[in-house]
């Protein structure tokens, strides 16, 4: 003959008894386990991923014209060469604001005192939408209305949403002609990645071009940091141990002051002022990718 369930007994905080199946209780707590289960993956699947923090894009002497690629918020700095005392500025000539926010313009002097002496000129613009923009900026004097500029720089920007992987980017005109990766270590982040591309303003081989850096720190506590300068570099010759050594020297803008690097093999060794390798205990040498 079948059983029924063993009943238990359970009293409520008066002393009344009641009864409960042991098989009902079970269920009771499986389905209680479940609601909770399911509450907390809403809640995970609800709280979205952090964005990456804004990177920051700096654009030196590139050239007439570059193809930019920005996520929202995102910086943009723009920073030439000026003669203010001459009435020549740089000035936006054109630029959609719903896409790029203009920001302050500082000048900034020039790194000797000669009375005269052409320093810099920094504008800064902050990605605020999705979309297209060209940005252009103007050498001028703005009361000379119908005069052409001095120069001009045209930038093709293209905004993507925010959170999008590896949105900055800087494509100068040109013909790649190299590309150099390296790694160093970092304090707070997993490492700190170093890629630098030159460019060619022609096809065939030139002693100048452009070049892109991009500086990533990898996992940083808020995620990737990803700073990008732009600039020219100018091949030159020797070094204190080497009189033929090839040299690359980088210059964001158009002061004295030199980033340097030996290309030697398939690499790239960075240099100190007196283009002697840099002494560290880490390996900075950039190789050459395809």
């Amino acid at each position: 003959m079948h059983k029924p369930p063993k009943k238990w007994i359970i009293r409520d905080k008066n002393g009344r008894a009641g009864s409960s199946s042991p098989h009902r209780t079970a269920l009771n707590s499986l389905a209680a386990s479940l609601f909770v289960a399911a509450l907390a993956a809403t809640a995970f699947a609800a709280t979205p991923a952090p964005n990456p923090p804004p990177a920051t894009v700096q654009i030196g002497e590139i050239g007439p014209s570059a193809a930019v690629r920005l996520g929202v918020g995102d910086t943009l700095t723009v920073l030439l060469p000026a003669n203010i005392t001459t009435g020549y500025g740089w000035q936006t000539t054109a630029n959609n604001d719903a896409l790029l926010i203009p920001g302050a313009r500082t000048n900034l002097p020039a790194q000797n005192k000669r009375v005269g002496a052409a320093g810099r000129q920094r504008l800064l613009f902050t990605a605020k939408a999705p979309g297209r923009d060209r940005l252009v900026v103007a050498y001028m004097r703005p009361w000379e209305k119908n005069a052409a500029p001095a120069r001009t720089l045209t930038l093709e920007v293209v905004v993507v949403p925010a959170g999008t992987h590896s949105a900055a980017a800087v494509d100068p005109e040109g013909t790649p002609i190299a590309h150099y990766v390296g790694k160093l270590p970092c304090a707070d982040c997993t490492g700190i990645r170093q890629t630098i591309g030159f460019y060619s303003p022609g096809s065939a081989p030139h002693t100048v071009g452009s070049y892109v850096e991009t500086t990533t720190y990898l996992n940083a506590p808020h995620g990737n940091v990803v700073n990008i300068t732009t600039g020219k570099w100018m091949e030159k010759r020797g070094t204190p141990s080497d009189p033929s050594a090839t040299i690359y020297a980088l210059s964001l803008d158009s002061s004295p002051r030199t980033q340097n690097y030996q290309v030697k093999g398939g690499s790239l060794i960075p240099l100190d002022a007196a283009l002697r390798p840099v002494q560290s205990p880490y390996d900075m040498t950039l190789r050459r990718v395809p």
